[in-house]
């Protein structure tokens, strides 16, 4: 645990680099865990800093008491926070997070991948992108626009598959006339109808 470390290194008189290496090795871990997180459990990111803060104590506790140290030293004693600015604080720390194991392993790039989509998909121009990568470790902007694409890409295939896996089950609308779908009457005929198509499927299954 972080906190046991400290406490040994406060009662042996510490110097500055023993610090830093404290610090080192939790960026390290914490690298070594983000990366795992992205490219061998292929896990979407973590966006919501409490499921974030959960998710680092969970795997490894000495990381969520890194996590609280880097989001205590932002802590302003005199002042007071509401709930809404310790949130935003705690979304800013969890991204320096990923930051600081950019920093060390330039291909973590889940939750900075994700920023770097959101800015391009408002319109930021290349030249601000890239201004960006370089200031804080988003992706730029040539990596952003091929992500994008096969976002829609991967997208397009998802939707072909999921139907072509479930097209027995499925019940096609015209979309033209979608005030008449959307009228409890309809919806009514169509859940019956999907009622009768279940009970065929189930009773041939039965055979």
């Amino acid at each position: 645990m972080l906190e046991a470390k400290v406490k040994i290194l406060e009662e042996k008189k510490p110097s500055m680099k023993d610090f830093t290496n404290l610090f080192v090795e939790n960026v390290k871990n914490l690298a070594k865990l983000l990366y795992d997180q992205q490219y061998v459990h292929k896990h979407s990111p973590i966006t919501d800093p409490d499921v974030f803060q959960k998710w680092l104590y969970d795997n490894d506790p000495s990381l969520f008491e890194f996590y609280q140290m880097l989001y205590e030293s932002t802590n302003n004693p005199k002042g007071k926070r509401n709930l809404e600015t310790k949130r935003k604080m705690k979304t800013k720390v969890m991204i320096l997070c990923h930051i600081l194991a950019n920093y060390r392993n330039c291909k973590i790039t889940n939750v900075t991948g994700v920023i770097g989509s959101y800015i391009y998909r408002s319109g930021l121009s290349i030249n601000a992108i890239n201004l960006l990568s370089n200031i804080l470790c988003f992706l730029r902007y040539e990596t952003v626009l091929y992500k994008s694409k096969n976002i829609v890409k991967d997208h397009s295939e998802n939707i072909n598959r999921y139907i072509a896996n479930n097209k027995e089950n499925a019940i096609i609308l015209n979309l033209d006339d979608y005030p008449t779908a959307m009228k409890p009457k309809f919806l009514t005929r169509l859940l019956y109808l999907k009622y009768v198509i279940w009970l065929q499927h189930s009773s041939t299954f039965q055979k």
